[in-house]
């Protein structure tokens, strides 16, 4: 997992990264249409990370992460209590709804 500073996404949500949770999902796993149509636009992801697990909606798509990787925003980095310094970090997720 990964860091962002969000702004509007491929969701078309406009977003506060510092203060919003939100996820961008990896382009292959996103998959098509990459844009306001996508399924998984608004759907909430569940992360978690040292026993901490945080909720964050999706609003965009991810081209430099790996297969399954993700990208969240500085908020959501911050309720996991990662330090901005750690940069990647191994998490789980999964999609709730």
């Amino acid at each position: 997992m990964t860091y962002f500073s969000a702004g509007l996404g491929a969701c078309g949500i406009e977003t506060n990264g510092g203060i919003t949770s939100g996820v961008a999902l990896s382009n292959v796993f996103f998959g098509s249409p990459a844009g306001t149509g996508n399924a998984y636009c608004g759907l909430t992801v569940a992360i978690t990370y040292g026993g901490v697990t945080v909720d964050a909606e999706v609003i965009d798509v991810c081209y430099e992460c790996g297969d399954l990787g993700i990208d969240t925003t500085f908020a959501t980095w911050g309720e996991l209590g990662i330090p901005l310094s750690d940069g990647e970090v191994e998490v789980t997720w999964q999609i709730i709804n």
